[in-house]
């Protein structure tokens, strides 16, 4: 099973693609702060930056659907843990 499984199984055309742009363009913001942190942000905002960037890639996993897999395993490991 793939990241990409509820974007294949999902019939509208249009919705596929804007769950595909979304993705990639979240990701690619997520790749720019992360390789010029230095340029970006003070030494101290570092883990910030990084935090704020992954927000976009955060929305496009759970609009995606892939929220629910990493439910189901924080859920799961939070009984393990117990």
């Amino acid at each position: 099973m793939s990241i990409f499984d509820p974007i294949n199984k999902t019939k509208n055309k249009k919705i596929k693609f804007l769950m595909i742009f979304m993705f990639m363009i979240s990701f690619m913001l997520f790749t720019i702060v992360i390789f010029n942190l230095d340029k970006i942000v003070q030494p101290k905002n570092k883990i910030l930056a990084i935090l704020v960037s992954m927000v976009p890639l955060t929305f496009s996993f759970l609009i995606s659907g892939e929220g629910k897999r990493i439910k189901k395993f924080i859920r799961a490991w939070k009984r393990y843990k117990d």
